[in-house]
């Protein structure tokens, strides 16, 4: 047998330079890269927030500041911290309450509250109605705005610094989807 006629086998051995030319992707990659990529979408979610808070205040002069807690439908436990000035007409008993500020705390995050509010003393019993604003947030109330209110609202022996409030919150915040 003649050697010439016959073609030696060769092994072959894989080159990556070899592949650098060849398109092996384009099967893999949509025709028009921009058509599959969707704008999010900017949704306002509502939402309420109401129950009632329980704690402690201390005042000195026309300042006073709050701390309590209590659950609050839809977001469970809440802590609030705040502070206010109060004047109290003596002769009335008219309660007058400014410059109010709060931090409602949430397991998801804190909500920023700025209030006004007015009430009565009498018999060393304090009632009174707070209505306010939502001025931002952390965590899932980033950005919120909204409404705040506390009713029925009752410091009873004044003197104990205890209250009570009922509150609502009524909380937009803007989620991309």
């Amino acid at each position: 047998m003649s050697t010439g006629g016959m073609k030696k086998r060769r092994a072959r051995t894989f080159r990556l330079e070899s592949l650098e030319d060849r398109s092996l992707l384009n099967a893999a990659l949509p025709a028009s890269p921009t058509a599959e990529v969707h704008a999010l979408k900017t949704t306002v979610v509502t939402q309420t927030v109401q129950g009632t808070l329980k704690g402690a205040f201390s005042a000195s002069k026309h300042a006073a500041s709050l701390m309590g807690s209590g659950p609050l439908s839809v977001l469970g436990e809440t802590e609030i911290n705040g502070q206010y000035k109060s004047t109290v007409n003596l002769k009335t008993g008219k309660l007058t309450i400014s410059g109010g500020t709060a931090t409602l705390t949430f397991a998801t995050g804190t909500l920023k509250v700025k209030y006004t509010g007015s009430g009565q003393y009498a018999n060393d019993e304090l009632t009174f109605t707070l209505k306010g604003t939502v001025t931002g947030g952390t965590g899932a109330f980033k950005g919120a705005t909204g409404t705040f209110t506390a009713s029925n609202g009752t410091a009873p022996e004044l003197s104990s610094g205890k209250f009570s409030e009922f509150v609502t919150a009524t909380v937009k915040t803007k989620v991309k989807s």
